[in-house]
């Protein structure tokens, strides 16, 4: 059975996306199929480091036995980017 809008889960709510702008689109579009009303509104920008210095470093320490944990997405892929500049890709 298609949903009618008025029957759809997020009818009638406006629902704010604060994602990054260069990613925002998608989750809008899946909030919008849900009925919901989008307002996005960018919180975060992504930037290159002042230095990978410290990342260097840090990569240059590691040992097979070491948990690297990445808070997103972007973050990832910023350090496999950096990973495969230093030739260890």
């Amino acid at each position: 059975m298609a949903q009618t809008p008025a029957s759809a889960p997020l009818h009638g709510l406006t629902l704010l996306n604060t994602r990054e702008a260069s990613t925002a689109g998608e989750l809008s579009a899946r909030l919008r199929a849900l009925g919901g009303r989008v307002i996005e509104f960018p919180l975060l920008a992504f930037a290159p480091p002042e230095s990978w210095a410290p990342f260097d470093a840090a990569w240059a320490g590691l040992t097979p036995a070491t948990w690297v944990v990445f808070t997103s997405a972007t973050a990832v892929a910023r350090a496999l980017g950096r990973i495969a500049e230093l030739g260890h890709a």
